[in-house]
């Protein structure tokens, strides 16, 4: 896909209609989704333009994007409250990133 992908104050709780999915040429944009656990159905991305995971109070785990290997832009994880930050530094640790972190 080209564009973005934001998913903003949604009541989405799963991506499994997003499976085919391998590059987003933009944004993939995670804010105040509020039923979000997983990011379970993103398996098979393999690159992002920019990635934001902002504020999602049920995420527990990252391992959705286990097929990740690159983002070219910016990466923001941050307000997550139950999400370990071992899983940040798992993700961190084998993605390359082309520009600027922002964790907490």
């Amino acid at each position: 896909m080209t564009g973005d992908l934001h998913f903003f104050e949604d009541n989405v709780s799963s991506f499994a209609g997003l499976t085919k999915l391998h590059t987003v040429g933009g944004w993939l944009r995670l804010n105040h989704v509020l039923d979000l656990e997983s990011l379970q159905g993103l398996e098979n991305v393999r690159s992002l333009a920019r990635l934001e995971i902002s504020y999602n109070p049920k995420l527990r785990t990252l391992s959705g994007l286990a097929g990740l290997v690159g983002v070219t832009g910016d990466v923001e994880i941050k307000g997550n409250d139950l999400l370990p930050a071992a899983e940040v530094d798992a993700l961190l640790a084998r993605v390359e990133v082309g520009g600027t972190v922002d964790r907490d």
